[in-house]
């Protein structure tokens, strides 16, 4: 959870420049969004970077719940590389993970007392990133794959025979939501 609660207020800030932006742009009816003040482009730029930064904050502080400080840059270096190779929040909690993984390996290396300051500062975040993003690259297709196929599958009307299974799957399990908040009020003193 220590990832997902570090990303609500990079949504936040990312989600109000860019609406900011679009309010005080002026939108025609139905042309759409057409920002032409350059103030207002570049709110409406900041925005959409800190919408980029949702998953490596992501990683970076999933891997800070496994490691500690060390494991802030394996994590989000490898978050950054799984947005880019197009792998979405499971490339990022992917590589949260492995940058937590290999940087808590990584700190119980024993080294001579000389060099051992070098640990979480030079030694841990260089070769976790360098290990997380191998890993990243080698399962960064599949993931893509695997995300591009769902998006498919779930934009797509699904088939008639099927139909009425998701309709229905979809509907008990509004009404067992119902029916467990319902019971938790009911019951409270």
């Amino acid at each position: 959870m220590g990832g997902v609660s570090a990303i609500i207020p990079v949504v936040v800030v990312g989600g109000v420049y860019i609406a900011l932006a679009i309010a005080l742009s002026g939108v025609e009816a139905g042309t759409g969004v057409n920002i032409t003040n350059p103030i207002l482009k570049q709110i409406e730029y900041i925005g959409g970077l800190a919408f980029g930064l949702m998953i490596p904050v992501l990683a970076g502080f999933i891997a800070v719940s496994i490691a500690d400080k060390p494991g802030f840059v394996p994590g989000a270096v490898g978050g950054a590389l799984a947005a880019n190779l197009g792998t979405g929040f499971l490339g990022g909690i992917l590589a949260g993970f492995l940058g937590g993984f290999f940087a808590s390996k990584l700190a119980k290396i024993k080294l001579p007392q000389s060099i051992s300051a070098l640990l979480p500062i030079f030694i841990i975040p260089l070769l976790g990133t360098a290990l997380t993003v191998v890993c990243i690259s080698l399962v960064g297709d599949p993931i893509k794959y695997l995300i591009d196929g769902l998006t498919g599958f779930l934009s797509s009307p699904p088939p008639p025979h099927l139909r009425f299974f998701i309709l229905d799957s979809q509907s008990c399990s509004i009404c067992f939501s119902s029916l467990y908040s319902s019971s938790r009020f009911l019951s409270s003193p």
